[in-house]
């Protein structure tokens, strides 16, 4: 059997992911609820490997696709084996590779046949994650404590099972809470294009 693949095949399959990404792009931007989604475009989003070797990223924001890169591999490597068809990953902490606290980022596995074949990764600017001010910039910080919740990698959903216990601790600790909604639930539109 040839480990070749033919240039037909190629150009069909990266046409295919392109496609992908875009949609994906199109679902933040479309769907976002707050102006930094929807008009700022503060987001990025990527398609890795199962290895997790990033295999396609959109003309986003350059720093948060340089940084999805090690925190794709620092959630990998969190979680191990405990990742399952329909789970979905979210953290903005950058002790794991995240770039700052108001940058959160949505992983999402993509199984075949049972088997982990590639990752949907988005990374979005929320308006306000709580803390002592809003939006997250408090220039009296001293330690990252004071700028707003730090998420570790946690599962939103689980098996498929939306987590509204986890989902609503974000939520009640972040101000514009419909904002902050409507920006997760576009992060999870993306990842599942």
């Amino acid at each position: 059997m040839s480990s070749r693949v033919d240039p037909i095949t190629l150009a069909v399959v990266r046409g295919a992911l392109e496609t992908a990404q875009r949609e994906m792009t199109l679902t933040l931007e479309k769907t976002g609820r707050s102006s930094v989604f929807n008009l700022a475009h503060d987001y990025s989003n990527a398609l890795f490997d199962h290895f997790p070797e990033m295999i396609l990223q959109g003309q986003d924001i350059p720093i948060h696709l340089g940084s999805l890169i090690p925190a794709m591999k620092e959630v990998a490597e969190y979680f191990g084996d405990d990742i399952h068809e329909g789970d979905v990953i979210y953290h903005n902490d950058p002790a794991y590779k995240g770039s700052h606290i108001l940058d959160c980022c949505m992983y999402k596995p993509v199984f075949y046949k049972g088997e982990l074949v590639f990752w949907t990764v988005c990374k979005g600017h929320l308006t306000d994650i709580g803390g002592p001010v809003p939006a997250g910039y408090n220039p009296d910080a001293t330690e990252i404590y004071a700028e707003g919740l730090r998420i570790p990698p946690v599962k939103l959903w689980d098996k498929g099972k939306r987590r509204e216990d986890v989902i609503n601790l974000l939520l009640t600790n972040m101000r514009a809470r419909r904002d902050q909604e409507g920006d997760l639930n576009a992060q999870y539109g993306a990842c599942r294009v």
